[in-house]
């Protein structure tokens, strides 16, 4: 069946919120890392709710309720959330207030915001959507798993608009880890692509991003959701990718643009620079992460990249990486991966 998304919001470390094609001001990661431009939370949320959210919630929150405004409803038949590390910041203050009280006296605000289902469940409470609620907590799967949910719903009928979204956050904490474990990138940015740099490490990255999927299509929608699929350590993504679109009945000609997941990190970049400039090298290339980071659900950054593309029809040529794009852009192709591991593809389409 079709599937359409007729609202989209994403709050991530570029600022374009209120604007449907992508900024003409591009920020780069801060030191090591891209910090999210929040918006003027008030706007959407009360101010009393606002002081005992967390950054995760605030975010995840206001971009749903925009993406509702966006497609011109208020309330949705089900919500549906992927997130990698749920709210940290509060599992922060939790541990760290066990500690500071000596397990005595210990307020549970904390410790009922921690969990990683508080977002999707704030959402329905304030939208009172008292139905399906789902949360999918599966590392680089996580927004793609919510997507897949999502699009069963409506081909299943038990719903007809699905508000469904990837959530993650940075904090100090999670930093600290991160750098320890070596994932990140031990200089600051220099201003070189991603897909060029041969150091180990990446700028790991934060944001949400929300969708209305809907089985109709309405004078908001922005593009046709064509197919998802998920690969664990694929053998051969180039034969994956082949796969995916010949399912499709596309050849990587009928590809207007492929948004690329590269992280940045040479340890895990064989696959993709293989693909790119293999199976995919006559396709126009635009690297996603270069403006938004790494993180778990960074696809929903790169879905609603997608979908700005296609409703404007135009993909500023400062962007891309390799090629050049169509006048008419029909078909564009998100490969995306996260450390080697969990790769997924998503085709979207124009109306």
């Amino acid at each position: 069946m079709n599937i359409y998304i007729n609202g989209t919001a994403v709050i991530s470390a570029q600022n374009h919120l209120g604007e449907e094609a992508f900024p003409k001001t591009v920020h780069v990661p801060f030191d090591d890392h891209f910090r999210a431009q929040e918006p003027s939370y008030k706007e959407h949320i009360a101010p009393n709710m606002i002081r005992r959210m967390g950054r995760a919630i605030k975010m995840g929150v206001s971009a749903a309720l925009r993406t509702l405004e966006d497609a011109g409803i208020s309330e949705a038949d089900a919500v549906v959330c992927g997130t990698g590390i749920g709210c940290f910041e509060d599992s922060e203050k939790f541990l760290l207030s066990i500690i500071d009280h000596q397990e005595n006296l210990l307020t549970p605000t904390a410790f009922i915001q921690s969990t990683h289902n508080t977002v999707g469940a704030q959402i329905a409470l304030l939208i009172k959507c008292h139905q399906y609620n789902m949360t999918y907590v599966q590392r680089g799967f996580s927004f793609e798993s919510a997507l897949l949910d999502a699009m069963l719903l409506l081909a299943e009928g038990e719903a007809k608009h699905v508000l469904t979204g990837g959530i993650d956050e940075l904090t100090p904490g999670y930093l600290t880890l991160q750098k320890r474990a070596g994932y990140i990138k031990s200089s600051a940015y220099t201003g070189e692509r991603l897909r060029d740099d041969p150091t180990p490490g990446h700028y790991l990255g934060e944001g949400a991003g929300f969708f209305v999927l809907s089985s109709l299509q309405t004078t908001a929608t922005y593009a046709r959701l064509q197919a998802v699929t998920l690969l664990h350590n694929p053998a051969s993504l180039a034969l994956a990718v082949n796969a995916f679109l010949q399912e499709q009945g596309l050849e990587p000609a009928a590809i207007s643009l492929v948004l690329t997941g590269h992280s940045g990190d040479v340890r895990y970049e064989s696959q993709m620079q293989a693909l790119q400039l293999g199976y995919l090298n006559g396709c126009p290339q635009l690297d996603f992460k270069q403006y938004c980071g790494e993180y778990m659900t960074s696809g929903s950054f790169a879905l609603w990249l997608a979908a700005s593309l296609l409703k404007t029809n135009s993909a500023p040529p400062a962007l891309i990486s390799s090629g050049t794009v169509p006048t008419n852009i029909a078909h564009v192709l998100i490969v995306n991966h996260f450390r080697d591991d969990d790769y997924s593809l998503i085709l979207v389409s124009r109306c």
